[in-house]
């Protein structure tokens, strides 16, 4: 099992970083003069309780370089209202000098004209931004001469699956070598009946949300958004691969479909843990919540058709342009996003590190995990596509995409019309806002 205790991984951590924490030093500027910085900052962040303890340790570990730069933690309970707290307290003048950003906000809030670029106070330091994947450069604005936002963390979605139920059922484990027939195959393999043909557990248990939906999508060579990234296109790899994703249930029946998960009365990896599905897709948080795991797993890659992209997906800092300090939130985000604050935050299971060296180096990693393992994720992070970022996300995404696209998921329409029909809406959209 690939377990770790998250308190003790996070301690053991922050105690290894008092001895080889580094200042990075502005040009012309000493580093006792960096270590006398002061200032007061807030920081708001999302998440579930424990991670809390990630941010004091991250913290504490900070305050030993720049002990009289007050961080004061603001923890928002949920991500779902979030941003609206967010940009209530931007547009209220109250907003907090540092804050989460998920990787489809970085754009919104670029777009607002109410986040600082930091490229240039990464560009005054010198620091070395080879050294971070492309896959969050890239859509902070990098490509573009900006960054609006520092990732703290990302991760590939992947396939989780049951290793005991595979070696009951006498099936190879999945690995990055498999395609959509082998894909299929495996998950009609592992799909169990009672002697009424009826379902006792699914092969998978995918996810029907946007970030599976981009993946397969991607998987297959597929897109989302024209070249230029502003109107949304009915693509024939995209309608395919959703198709064949969505064929699994409604075809197959070897997966379960949004109907599915309603009448069992919970998520994914409710049906995972609880052996009614042999797999199960998710992010490197899945390790997380998997901790208590009562069985042995895996992952592994999405099925590649005809391409190896993939998007990554991540969670970033951001600093507010009217931030009053905005020197020492800069520090902040920095040692966060360093070394230091990379290997104690990676250490929790909730996400990969963003620094290639950190990342490679395996230090993250939780016991029981393994080199190819490794492997397996730094292919993917060397071979990154970007969602479809749009200033319009919750409208065209989290909205008309969605909703569109989970009709062809409960097997109500095709793809290919859930797509057109999608296209059409957002675009008159799109045209209407002027955009």
């Amino acid at each position: 099992m690939m377990r770790k205790k998250l308190t003790a991984g996070i301690c053991s951590m922050a105690m290894l970083m008092t001895t080889i924490g580094t200042v990075t030093v502005i040009a012309g500027e000493s580093a006792e003069d960096k270590k006398n910085m002061s200032g007061e900052i807030t920081f708001s962040f999302w998440g579930i309780p424990e991670e809390v303890a990630v941010q004091e340790a991250i913290t504490e570990e900070f305050n030993k370089e720049y002990p009289n730069i007050k961080v004061n933690l603001d923890h928002v309970s949920g991500a779902a209202d979030f941003n609206t707290t967010i940009l209530t307290r931007i547009s209220g003048g109250t907003a907090p000098d540092v804050f989460y950003m998920g990787e489809v906000m970085v754009p919104i809030y670029a777009d607002k004209g109410v986040v600082e670029d930091l490229l240039p106070y990464a560009e005054q330091d010198s620091l070395d931004l080879s050294d971070y994947w492309d896959g969050v450069l890239s859509p902070a604005g990098y490509h573009d001469g900006h960054l609006w936002a520092f990732a703290k963390d990302c991760t590939p979605y992947m396939i989780y699956y049951n290793k005991d139920m595979f070696d009951e059922a006498g099936v190879a484990y999945p690995d990055s070598s498999w395609d959509f027939e082998k894909f299929k195959e495996t998950c009609i393999a592992m799909t169990q009946t009672d002697d009424n043909g009826k379902v006792t557990r699914y092969g998978i248990a995918p996810e029907n949300g946007w970030p599976a939906w981009f993946n397969i999508a991607y998987k297959n060579g597929g897109k989302i958004l024209d070249e230029e990234g502003k109107r949304m296109v009915v693509d024939p790899n995209t309608a395919e691969a959703l198709q064949f994703y969505f064929d699994l249930a409604n075809v197959e029946h070897c997966a379960t479909n949004p109907d599915d998960m309603t009448s069992m009365g919970g998520g994914e990896i409710d049906a995972f843990k609880s052996g009614l599905a042999s797999m199960v897709i998710g992010g490197r948080f899945m390790t997380y919540f998997l901790k208590d795991f009562d069985g042995n797993y895996g992952f592994t890659t999405f099925p590649i058709e005809k391409s190896e992209v993939a998007p990554l997906n991540f969670v970033a800092l951001g600093m507010a342009k009217d931030s009053n300090n905005k020197e020492a939130a800069w520090e902040f985000i920095k040692f966060y996003c360093g070394k230091t604050g990379q290997e104690i935050n990676s250490a929790t299971g909730m996400g990969m590190p963003v620094m290639k060296s950190v990342t490679e180096s395996g230090v993250w990693m939780l016991e029981g995990e393994t080199q190819e393992q490794l492997d397996v994720i730094l292919k993917q992070f060397n071979n990154t596509k970007d969602h479809p970022f749009h200033p319009e996300w919750m409208k065209l995404m989290d909205d008309i995409f969605a909703r569109n696209m989970t009709e062809a998921a409960r097997g109500k329409t095709t793809a290919l019309e859930a797509l057109e029909n999608a296209a059409e809406e957002a675009n008159a959209y799109l045209e209407e806002v002027g955009r």
